[in-house]
């Protein structure tokens, strides 16, 4: 039994390793014999020392050094640093560092009267997710639904006292707008009968497409997880940063056919479970072949199951990372 001891201060984005950790714990594969969560210091990191082996688990969205999305003082701190945002550039100028995988949020359970008053808000509708809420058994139909639910981002103001990391990541935000928009437009005009897609309520989104904007109720996270699952084809779109968005960790936990742009960063387990696109020709080909090929696409919904199942779920992905060490 590993012996295992946690720090960090809390975010979203590392819900899911403690998570991982907690359901370790129940399972009695390990022992967690301290947790403390009033660390200071980077954000959206987990540390953990396990049998006197000092791990980091970095959940930032990209690798970007100069962004903050890298710690260097836990990379001279630990003896791994598993890296959500994983690319062969960190590879080579930190050998410490490790793929983690696919992120998104679920809510860690630390004890039962969490678990009492989380079930408790889980049934008067609060967004409280837990693992087996997205798990499903990969099925297909005669007449599958394709989903696309997006968000805009409100372009930050830039003048020509902005830095270069400014301008950069204004740049990406409008790159990002638009193809969602595109994305949006050619879904409308080509697949609007087997299509539920949508964005969220904003200034921007009210401005540039308010033709596309969903109500919040749509919206609500365990709403959409419902709706996932009555959608075989999912699409995704990369993130700010070049990250791969939650939403992507939430298809594949769901065993959904999956329609992304090509992936920036490196996952275990030589993922490779989905249509990619570049542009919006590209995405139509993917919808179109995904939609007419039934078994190509309960292929993909059974790869993803067990991908699932043996690198992402998140007890899974952290035994792998303790396997590792």
């Amino acid at each position: 039994m590993y012996n295992v001891s946690l720090s960090f201060k809390y975010s979203h984005h590392i819900s899911q390793y403690i998570y991982g950790f907690l359901l370790l714990k129940k399972l009695n594969i390990i022992k967690i014999s301290n947790i403390d969560n009033n660390i200071t210091g980077a954000q959206h990191i987990l540390r953990a020392n396990i049998d006197g082996k000092k791990i980091v688990y970095d959940a930032n969205d990209g690798d970007h050094i100069e962004r903050n999305f890298f710690s260097i003082p836990d990379y001279e701190w630990c003896d791994l640093y598993f890296k959500r945002s994983y690319s062969e550039n960190l590879a080579k100028n930190f050998p410490k560092c490790r793929p983690l995988g696919f992120n998104y949020e679920i809510k860690p359970v630390y004890g039962i009267v969490d678990n009492f008053f989380g079930n408790i808000r889980r049934i008067l509708g609060k967004e409280i997710v837990r693992h087996y809420d997205l798990e499903t058994i990969p099925q297909v139909s005669n007449n599958p639904r394709v989903l696309f639910l997006t968000r805009l981002w409100e372009p930050e103001i830039i003048s020509e006292e902005s830095n270069s990391i400014e301008i950069e990541k204004y740049n990406e935000i409008k790159k990002l707008n638009k193809l969602r928009i595109d994305a949006l437009n050619m879904l409308n005009d080509n697949f609007k009968e087997i299509c539920t897609i949508g964005i969220n309520d904003i200034k921007y989104s009210r401005e540039i497409a308010p033709q596309f904007i969903l109500p919040k109720m749509k919206t609500h996270r365990r709403h959409f997880i419902s709706m996932m699952k009555e959608h075989e084809v999912c699409i995704t779109s990369t993130g700010l940063h070049q990250s791969t968005g939650w939403r992507f960790g939430e298809f594949v936990a769901s065993s959904r056919a999956i329609i992304s742009e090509p992936l920036e960063y490196i996952v275990p387990g030589n993922f490779n479970n989905y249509l990619p696109f570049k542009n919006m020709e590209e995405l139509y080909q993917s919808v179109d072949k995904l939609v007419n090929d039934k078994e190509l696409r309960y292929e993909m919904m059974e790869k993803n199951h067990h991908y699932y199942n043996n690198y992402l779920r998140p007890d899974r992905l952290i035994l792998n990372t303790l396997i590792s060490i």
